[in-house]
């Protein structure tokens, strides 16, 4: 019998680009989530831009959900692309959560923003965590940053106890996914194809960079998540024992949790010619 596997993305997108890239590369490689959640909300209007979005593409049906808020900062871009819409996001997100991993024998949860939702989600039904393989973008090695990797820091409670709790869980490194390779700039050929086929996408790109005092392009970290719970092999994944301290800074320890690690080293370049590919043809 066929095991009938279920995937959630959990996102924040309209910020850095690199979330909308990841969720149009999801689509176009043939896979619709049963479930998006957002996090770092703001009154749900990342949820509400991406129900937009997904109704620009013909996937109005797929399910989104407005999920944590979180204190601080925060960002939002593209804001002027709902004006005089609006979309029901609303919902208990543990038990929408609930439902798509009730109804499968496995579930890929794709994380590529904090681990807010699904901590919640855990510290409810633990019972249901086995089922379910974590692909997270987060977490870094180096000891010499200043602060924690930025998935890791929104929600530092959150992360630990993901990690410390034991469910299946690969992430893959802002050690990996920093590196220049997988920039997309003004100048990129996927920005150009965005620009006449995705605007929506392009004009996130520029907000972004403008916000930044065009100092600093987005990066696939996202996208590269995604692909490696999809099955490709631009990331190699090690296991490894890893504790986080209260900062968020992690560190191999043979008192850690297992978990599986990507390796500094990746293949950016195909990866990058591969999500061209994929985003301008699809699958």
């Amino acid at each position: 019998m066929t095991k009938k596997v279920s995937y959630i993305l959990d996102t924040d997108p309209w910020y850095d680009p690199d979330d909308l890239f990841a969720l149009q590369y999801l689509l176009n490689s043939g896979i619709t989530p049963d479930l998006i959640v957002t996090g770092d909300e703001v009154d749900g209007k990342r949820a509400k831009l991406t129900k937009w979005f997904l109704e620009q593409s013909g996937n109005a049906n797929i399910n989104v959900v407005a999920g944590a808020e979180l204190p601080g900062k925060t960002h939002l871009f593209c804001a002027d692309l709902i004006v005089g819409k609006d979309y029901n996001v609303s919902g208990n997100v543990v038990e929408e959560i609930r439902k798509v991993v009730d109804a499968a024998d496995q579930t890929v949860y794709l994380g590529v923003q904090g681990l807010s939702n699904l901590a919640k989600f855990q510290r409810v039904h633990p019972e249901l965590c086995d089922k379910i393989i974590l692909y997270q973008m987060g977490g870094s090695l180096d000891l010499n940053r200043e602060k924690a990797e930025h998935n890791i820091r929104i929600d530092i409670p959150a992360a630990k106890q993901i990690l410390e709790l034991g469910m299946k869980t690969y992430l893959v490194m802002l050690d990996t996914t920093f590196n220049m390779d997988y920039e997309i700039n003004n100048e990129h050929p996927l920005y150009k194809f965005c620009k006449e086929k995705l605007p929506a996408i392009a004009q996130n790109v520029d907000e972004f960079n403008n916000a930044n005092g065009n100092q600093y392009w987005t990066l696939m970290h996202d996208p590269l998540t995604v692909s490696a719970a999809l099955g490709h092999n631009f990331v190699d994944f090690y296991e490894a024992k890893i504790k986080m301290n209260n900062n968020g800074m992690m560190t191999v320890s043979d008192e850690g949790s297992k978990i599986y690690l990507s390796r500094p080293e990746s293949r950016a370049k195909e990866f990058m010619q591969h999500l061209g590919e994929i985003i301008k043809n699809g699958n």
